[in-house]
């Protein structure tokens, strides 16, 4: 089972594979007859085609504030117990909020640091890396990105 981006979700990685095997046959015939696969599928939140370092400005120029005005590093994290300590009812800028805030973004394996496709799956989303700090679709990207390549070729 993995985390999906939906929180608090598993996936079945095997049903997962086989789904996305199904759907990539079936993107593949429709390319055949001139279907924009490019401009038409998404897969999760990697952008293979606007190659980056992280998945999305979390941390880096952008937070997220709960309705009781507590800073989060991301929205998904509302609700959880774990403060940041920060509030915007206090005397301090956003600015400063984000800069000394939870910075989840730095931690990455030494693995994905190495790994071919890092510009392109970003590590996954930082609030949903594994202990190990790696992307728990790690193999489905491996598996998928190449994928996505092969089928932009063929279009």
């Amino acid at each position: 089972m993995w985390n999906s981006v939906v929180k608090g979700e598993q996936i079945d990685a095997q049903l997962l594979d086989e789904y996305l095997s199904a759907s990539y046959q079936i993107m593949q015939e429709a390319i055949e007859r001139d279907w924009q696969f490019s401009k038409r599928y998404q897969f999760c939140d990697i952008k293979p085609n606007d190659l980056d370092f992280q998945t999305c400005a979390s941390g880096l120029s952008r937070g997220a504030i709960y309705i009781d005005g507590t800073f989060k590093y991301c929205h998904v994290q509302f609700g959880e117990e774990k403060a940041s300590g920060k509030n915007i009812f206090e005397d301090i800028s956003l600015v400063d909020m984000i800069t000394d805030g939870e910075h989840l973004e730095d931690h990455i394996s030494e693995d994905c640091k190495k790994c071919r496709y890092r510009s392109i799956c970003t590590s996954g989303c930082p609030v949903y890396r594994t202990e190990e700090n790696k992307d728990p679709q790690c193999s489905i990207c491996h598996r998928f990105i190449p994928k996505y390549y092969e089928l932009r070729a063929k279009e």
